[in-house]
């Protein structure tokens, strides 16, 4: 019988992927990172969720999450300065295509992990 082959750490670490890339925006090039690391991770989900809870009304507000989740997506994967007004940081993330363009770049996988696990914490409260 022949002996199992294990892949060795060192092996799998040469293998990972190059973790940024150039995503054409209007003629624009946007550094993008197409993985961020686990620490960000939970930074960006904690931030998602925390623009979900009106602390001023002690209230849950689940329709801001996919504003917030557009927010971290272009801001933590993209060297893109979003507007500080909020309106104003609406109207580009809802109507333009900057958003479609980052997320376009990015680990998918990672993405929609990141969306499940939101999906999955907003749904326990």
């Amino acid at each position: 019988m022949e002996k199992e082959k294990r892949i060795s750490s060192e092996q799998l670490l040469s293998q990972k992927k190059a973790n940024k890339r150039m995503a054409m925006w209007h003629g624009i090039a946007v550094s993008v990172r197409t993985l961020l690391p686990i620490r960000e991770v939970t930074l960006f989900i904690n931030s998602v969720m925390d623009s979900c809870y009106d602390t001023e009304h002690d209230n849950f507000v689940p329709e801001m999450m996919d504003f917030a989740f557009r927010v971290n997506v272009v801001t933590r994967y993209a060297c893109v300065d979003l507007p500080l007004d909020i309106e104003d940081k609406y109207e580009v993330l809802y109507n333009t295509d900057i958003f479609d363009t980052i997320a376009a770049a990015v680990n998918n996988s990672q993405l929609q992990s990141i969306r499940e696990t939101i999906f999955s914490l907003m749904y326990r409260r």
